[in-house]
């Protein structure tokens, strides 16, 4: 049980296509978090991704900073979706947490999952930044997160982080399973999936050893909201938005 009722907006926009990223998207974030009073905003993964090409890395600043500098006055934690950005060198897909102005974390997406397509369809020229350290990942678990760690990812191990009084997990899409296997029995209150096209197993989900929340913001236009109750034979259920608005899909927590 979560020590407080969660009212959580999840995004339900499609990625890349056939929405492009418009100046108007980070209004509608805002919006929906003031209107709906939130305690939690997730949005799909690419939702920050040009038509025509990647967003620089200053660029990628200015969208963070925009969303949290507009929002100090709101205690919602905001995890917006991915950016897709790139550097001199490599181009990267991150999504940031935000709360109450600060950015309290990041993720980035370490198996490509597609990216490599949508980078070379926006004329990128660069190369996906983890691809040098991957290799048998899913069997060399630790081992890949030593290596992730070496990639210089700003990042709690492993994308674990705090919030409030609860231990979050945030993952990319492809990234999926990933923190259940280093957590193994260990377990989180909330774990948030930022994907398009990929959606929450209940075999996944790194919450095992207490009742807790797994969370999807789909680019398909889907949300998902899996509740695993400790304790109980058939422990894990699906739970039904609340209300369904066209974009936007809101979740009460208890």
């Amino acid at each position: 049980m979560l020590e407080e009722k969660l009212k959580v907006g999840i995004f339900v926009k499609r990625t890349p296509v056939p929405s492009f990223f418009e100046p108007q998207i980070m209004n509608e974030i805002i919006t929906y978090i003031y209107a709906h009073d939130l305690d939690i905003f997730l949005g799909p993964e690419w939702l920050f991704t040009p038509e025509d090409r990647l967003f620089s890395d200053s660029e990628k600043n200015a969208l963070i900073e925009n969303i949290a500098s507009r929002t100090k006055d709101k205690d919602t934690l905001i995890i917006p979706g991915s950016i897709m950005w790139e550097d001199d060198n490599y181009y990267y897909n991150t999504t940031p947490l935000i709360f109450k102005g600060d950015v309290i974390g990041e993720t980035h997406k370490f198996f490509n999952g597609g990216s490599s397509n949508l980078a070379k369809k926006r004329n990128s020229k660069k190369e996906w930044y983890p691809e040098k350290y991957v290799w048998d990942a899913k069997s060399e678990t630790d081992r890949w997160w030593d290596n992730k760690k070496r990639a210089k990812f700003r990042e709690e191990f492993p994308s674990v982080f705090n919030w409030k009084e609860y231990k979050i997990g945030v993952e990319i899409c492809a990234d999926i399973g990933t923190i259940a296997n280093v957590l193994g029995e260990t377990s989180l209150d909330l774990y948030f999936l930022v994907s398009c096209g990929r959606g929450l197993t209940s075999e996944k989900l790194p919450i095992k050893g207490k009742s807790g929340y797994g969370l999807c913001s789909d680019g398909d236009g889907k949300s998902q909201v899996f509740q695993r109750i400790y304790g109980e034979e058939q422990n894990v259920i699906r739970l039904n938005p609340k209300s369904e608005l066209e974009e936007l899909h809101i979740y009460e927590l208890s």
